[in-house]
């Protein structure tokens, strides 16, 4: 029989290793296209890809969050939620759909761009419809089946686009490859819900529409913002500046949003305790929460000093010297990373706190504040201007978040959280610096050498500082450990 520890312990490892492994092929993929295309043609399919990710969540609207939290109330009953939730879904991928064509009429850059528009429209939006099924597999924690599919996915991806490079395909080729891979994940989990759950019967429910939509609205308005934030760089530069810019914004981006997988698989498994702990004791939670944080401090300040320092040799090695003027972007953007950690806990523990708005809000200042630095700085500083925008939006959503905490009675000791892995990182990276003076050539493998030593002299120190102690450790595993009947 599986335990609920058994369930929550199967689920962590599936989520984390479908993160990692999709998520390092997605960027691989990206890579491939980017030298493929060069900066400028890699910034018009950024300016796509950032045009039609807009409409991907305002489809959503939080939907797929409500599936998980319906059927998870009423297993029983999944056949007849879902078959209410799929026309709803369809309804609203047709309308944005519309509104994607016309718009896209008006701002694409060329027809070819608008062809290529229209093609990731219906790719995204097919997103959509794969997450409202895979949200089934959730709701029943089985999410070795979302592991599974999320993981071929990337594959069937990757082998489309490499197909479409060999035959130095266009744009609107390689746009093609993305619709294609969706479409077969969103039949792989059509497949797997109707096979493995129950047999879709559709059916037309206006007032559990209302309800649905009334219940998402809170946390998809917050998703909406912090997916208009992560685009809206990519729009105001293809506005402001140029595609070249663009395209070397986007590469240093994308090396930042790899590394915000980290955090986003490491707080999926927190929200259930974080939920309990709410209800028992938020002094508990509040505890549970300052232990999190510093083991997630402990990774985040290491890779961002490494991102600093190696940026010139990152931005080489992923993408080829006619990216090198990204290096200064990914520099400055790397700087976010301190802040990308903390701030992936927010949605949940807002959430486990009753206090969604206090998310939404936070979301919203993030935005603005990336939005109105972006028209300054761009005009000014091109994909630099807008990295530093990025960075201080960062700074404003961690800092709205703290004070909100502090309002439900959470005063995060991030000083004292931060202080010795800060040191132990410091001595690191100064060694890291001085290998790096003294090797003339930089050759890859003395790289990977001081790598592996700048990673083995920081685990060192922090076991020296006792930056990890063994309580910290005990009282996660206590607070992880889910009992019978709880």
């Amino acid at each position: 029989m599986t335990t609920p520890a058994r369930k929550i312990l199967r689920n962590s490892f599936f989520g984390i290793a479908s993160e990692a492994i999709g998520g390092a092929l997605l960027f691989v993929v990206f890579i491939f296209i980017a030298r493929f295309l060069g900066s400028e043609q890699f910034g018009v399919f950024s300016y796509i890809l950032a045009f039609v990710g807009l409409f991907q969540l305002i489809a959503d609207f939080g939907l797929t969050n409500v599936i998980v939290r319906e059927i998870s109330r009423a297993k029983d009953k999944a056949a007849h939620i879902m078959g209410a939730i799929i026309p709803l879904a369809w309804l609203f991928s047709l309308l944005i759909f519309g509104v994607i064509a016309f718009l896209g009429s008006f701002f694409s850059l060329s027809e070819e761009g608008y062809k290529a528009t229209l093609i990731m429209g219906v790719a995204v939006l097919t997103t959509f419809h794969s997450v409202a099924y895979g949200s089934v597999c959730r709701a029943f924690e089985e999410m070795g089946f979302n592991a599974v599919g999320n993981v071929t996915h990337k594959i069937v991806l990757f082998l489309l686009v490499l197909t479409a490079i060999h035959f130095e395909c266009t744009v609107v080729e390689i746009a093609e490859a993305f619709m294609l891979a969706n479409i077969y994940q969103m039949m792989f989990f059509y497949i797997v819900v109707s096979r493995r759950y129950f047999k879709l019967s559709l059916r037309f429910d206006r007032r559990y529409w209302r309800y649905l939509i009334k219940e998402a609205f809170p946390i998809g308005l917050a998703m909406i913002f912090r997916r208009i934030t992560l685009h809206v760089d990519t729009l105001l530069l293809t506005a402001l500046s140029t595609t070249s810019s663009v395209g070397l914004f986007n590469a240093a981006y994308k090396v930042i949003q790899m590394i915000d997988m980290i955090p986003f698989t490491l707080s999926l498994p927190l929200f259930p305790p974080f939920t309990r702990l709410a209800l028992e004791s938020r002094e508990r939670l509040f505890s549970f929460v300052t232990q999190a944080l510093s083991f997630f401090m402990v990774i985040a300040l290491p890779i961002c000093a490494l991102m600093i320092i190696l940026a010139p040799q990152i931005v080489n090695l992923f993408f080829g010297a006619g990216y090198q003027e990204a290096a200064p972007t990914l520099r400055m953007l790397s700087c976010s990373v301190v802040f990308l950690f903390p701030t992936a806990l927010y949605i949940y523990l807002f959430s486990a706190l009753g206090h969604q708005k206090f998310y939404t809000i936070s979301s919203a200042i993030c935005l603005i504040t990336k939005a109105g630095l972006d028209v300054w700085l761009i005009p000014l500083k091109a994909h630099y201007g807008a990295a530093i925008a990025t960075l201080s939006a960062e700074i404003a959503f961690f800092l709205s978040g703290l004070i909100y905490l502090w309002r439900l009675g959470y005063l995060l000791p991030y000083l004292k959280i931060i202080y010795k892995p800060l040191f132990a990182v410091s001595i690191s990276s100064l060694a890291l610096m001085l290998g790096l003076f003294y090797d003339k050539e930089k050759t890859l493998v003395v790289l990977i050498a001081l790598v592996c030593l700048y990673v083995i002299l920081y685990l060192l120190l922090i076991l020296a500082f006792g930056a990890v102690s063994r309580r910290q450790l005990t009282l996660l595993e206590e607070t992880l450990r889910v009992k019978h009947g709880t």
